[in-house]
């Protein structure tokens, strides 16, 4: 049973996640909340792995922003529907820009609906 709620995103590409060590493309957040992300990735993600990342926001046109995030890995299986690999990333610990930026999104959706 999910302890947060999610936003999911309808653009995958809108939150591109990376390697923290080399700036490496992972993958995208599919769905992001308060306990972490939904890791869509063209390889498997190890279950338990424990990982640094950085997340490329692309907020407007013109502006980019980066939330480093740590991160362990619950659970990755392959999706044959898309050809692809998901994984459960859990927060590794608090992260207050994280936290306001999962805040930002849950007031725009509440505001469309």
């Amino acid at each position: 049973m999910r302890q947060h709620r999610r936003v999911t995103f309808r653009n995958q590409f809108r939150v591109r996640v990376l390697l923290r060590e080399n700036d490496e493309l992972l993958g995208y957040a599919g769905d992001i909340s308060f306990g972490g992300f939904r890791l869509i990735s063209d390889a498997p993600v190890e279950a338990g792995s424990e990982l640094a990342l950085r997340l490329k926001i692309r907020e407007a046109e013109d502006r980019t922003r980066y939330i480093d995030v740590d991160v362990v890995c619950q659970w990755s299986r392959a999706n044959p529907k898309r050809d692809n690999f998901e994984a459960g990333m859990a927060l590794d610990g608090p992260c207050v820009a994280f936290a306001e930026y999962v805040r930002t999104l849950g007031a725009a959706r509440e505001a469309r609906v």
